[in-house]
């Protein structure tokens, strides 16, 4: 049955691509929770967010060719100048060297990385450990079909409207998940261990990892619509203006974004994931506090703005009223590090992780391998048992990357972010006069939700899982493609 939907969707998507593009490529994100959809094809497994990536890149080609023949151009253009349907004069090499570059070096780290994979492995109870097939499906799922969408994302996203349209395709798909995970709640339908909403993952750190950043960016949206800096002038700044006519207001479209937005905060808390409500409000802090900085800065004020640390504050102690109220149990265990909780498991995990770099340290141990060393190397690297004697992930990006993709993966993904950071740098100071459709304002939406995965980056792993890839390529894109307005 799986294999007639992954088929039956890639031929519809194939179809929608040839004829949208456009509109295909900017709406995947939409489906991108249905990697759980596997299914199988000539003893390949494959996810049905694969199948439509490779039916746009399909697409995408059938377009290019038709177009190179119409012009009478030989085929060899479409390689030389990778064809961009959008802008022609200028191919993607040209406009995007260093990010490619990056790109490259992730690809490349991923080949090297099969130098270090066995092809099995015995791990504990005489279990065989398929390390070689599960490196493949990483590189598959993870790293290739992810950076091919991020590439199609860069040759058709210029306007900031198409800029915005992926990022609420996401969201909304964030917003579909975020449902599952509050029926859990409500219901007490949970089906983690630990009682937590996950929605349909199998761990409530992956619910949290997904939806943080689509909540941060329908917290902005929210807070853009009603509290316009830029369409707000003097003391109004600290009313309603949307109330008294001063700014207008798509009511039907601003009540969805808020129902969105309570809908992912309240998932949020029902997951327990306090690494994402760290992400989130860091991030959030981030940029509304730079905006208001910017704010008074040009408006010359010497006065502290209380009114805005009075809010901030407000609100930091709700939400932390909020998370002691659902489990004050886990939130003292985070300080008890004697004991098995999440801080101590932690704590081993890094250990363990920087234990196994030092006899790894330039090309990793190897896609997806974390699993299998941990359990053969924990004791010798501990010198006793680990409280969690199985673990997929070391919790922490830099880890996860060094040891996956080694030291020229980890350093690509710098390059990546540094390139994200550039291109924002020059709005810091002036995206609060622009209003959501800025280029300076979407760039930054974009930035600050690359920068909540960089923080949730420090107590997880935002990169290695199917969605969490893409996600990754989804911001990138839209901070680095978008550069007019509509």
């Amino acid at each position: 049955m799986e294999n007639i939907v992954i088929g039956v969707g890639g031929l519809v998507y194939l179809v929608f691509g040839l004829l949208r593009l456009r509109s295909a490529v900017i709406w995947l994100p939409l489906f991108i929770p249905t990697y759980l959809i596997k299914g199988e094809f000539w003893g390949i497994p494959f996810t049905l967010i694969e199948v439509l990536i490779y039916a746009l890149v399909a697409a995408y080609i059938v377009r290019s060719v038709k177009s190179l023949i119409e012009k009478r151009k030989g085929i060899g253009a479409l390689f030389s100048n990778v064809v961009n349907y959008i802008a022609p004069q200028e191919s993607l090499f040209q406009k995007y060297r260093l990010l490619l570059v990056g790109m490259g070096g992730i690809l490349l780290a991923a080949g090297l990385s099969f130098l270090v994979t066995e092809k099995e492995i015995t791990i504990l109870y005489g279990n065989v450990y398929p390390s070689f097939r599960i490196a493949l499906g990483i590189l598959k799922g993870w790293i290739l079909a992810p950076i091919l969408y991020g590439l199609l994302l860069l040759g058709v996203v210029r306007k900031t409207k198409e800029g915005l349209d992926v990022l609420n395709a996401y969201s909304i798909s964030a917003v579909v998940l975020s449902l599952w995970a509050l029926y859990q709640v409500i219901s007490q339908d949970f089906i983690t261990p630990d009682m937590r909403a996950s929605g349909p993952f199998e761990n409530a750190n992956y619910l949290a990892l997904y939806i943080g950043p689509a909540l941060l960016y329908l917290i902005i949206r929210v807070r853009d619509a009603l509290f316009p800096l830029a369409l707000i002038e003097g003391k109004r700044k600290w009313t309603m203006p949307f109330l008294r006519g001063k700014v207008p207001v798509d009511y039907t479209l601003s009540s969805l974004v808020f129902t969105g937005a309570l809908i992912l905060f309240f998932a949020l808390i029902g997951s327990k994931s306090y690494g994402a409500m760290v992400a989130v409000f860091s991030a959030g802090l981030f940029y509304f506090g730079l905006e208001y900085w910017s704010f008074w800065k040009k408006e010359g004020k010497t006065t502290f703005p209380w009114k805005v640390a009075l809010l901030v504050a407000v609100s930091l102690f709700v939400i932390l009223l909020v998370v002691f109220a659902i489990d004050p149990s886990k939130w003292q265990a985070m300080f008890q590090f004697s004991q098995r909780n999440s801080s101590s498991v932690r704590i081993e995990v890094y250990s363990i992780a920087w234990g196994l770099l030092s006899n790894n340290w330039l090309l990793g141990i190897g896609m997806g391998q974390f699993q299998a060393l941990y359990q053969l190397e924990a004791v010798n690297i501990l010198g006793h048992a680990p409280y969690e004697l199985n673990m997929l992930h070391p919790h922490n990006f830099a880890l996860a990357t060094w040891l996956n993709l080694g030291l020229l993966g980890l350093a690509s993904f710098v390059l990546i972010i540094s390139l994200g950071l550039q291109k924002a740098w020059a709005h810091f100071g002036t995206f609060f006069q622009e209003k959501v459709q800025g280029v300076g304002k979407v760039r930054m939406i974009a930035f600050t939700m690359l920068l909540s995965m960089v923080v949730h980056g420090f107590f997880d792993t935002p990169f290695f899982k199917n969605d969490l890839s893409l996600l990754f390529w989804i911001v990138i894109a839209v901070l680095m493609a978008v550069e007019k307005e509509n």
